[in-house]
């Protein structure tokens, strides 16, 4: 947005007139921000969201991988693994 110095002698009907166009683009720039900042906003719950579910399917995958004891040449894996899990908050 450029910077606009206007002096409002308060006189005018033009100069309100004036005045109140500025407010109202303004405004309208202004809620134009706000969508764009909660569409913004609604892309990140997604993400964290989809990344949430992620997690929890490697998780699942981890249990089990653990649970079958069968680690196939995985073990330093599954060692780090348990180390991580037990770690997590």
């Amino acid at each position: 947005m450029s910077n606009v110095t206007t002096n409002f002698t308060g006189n005018s009907t033009v100069e309100a007139q004036e005045a109140a166009s500025l407010m109202n683009f303004t405004v309208r720039r202004l809620e134009q921000s706000l969508k764009n900042a909660v569409c913004e906003m609604d892309e990140y719950r997604r993400t964290i969201v989809n990344l949430e579910a992620k997690i929890k399917r490697l998780e699942e995958a981890g249990d089990a991988m653990k649970a079958s004891g069968h680690y196939g040449g995985w073990a330093d894996a599954v060692n780090k693994w348990r180390k991580v899990r037990d770690a997590k908050p």
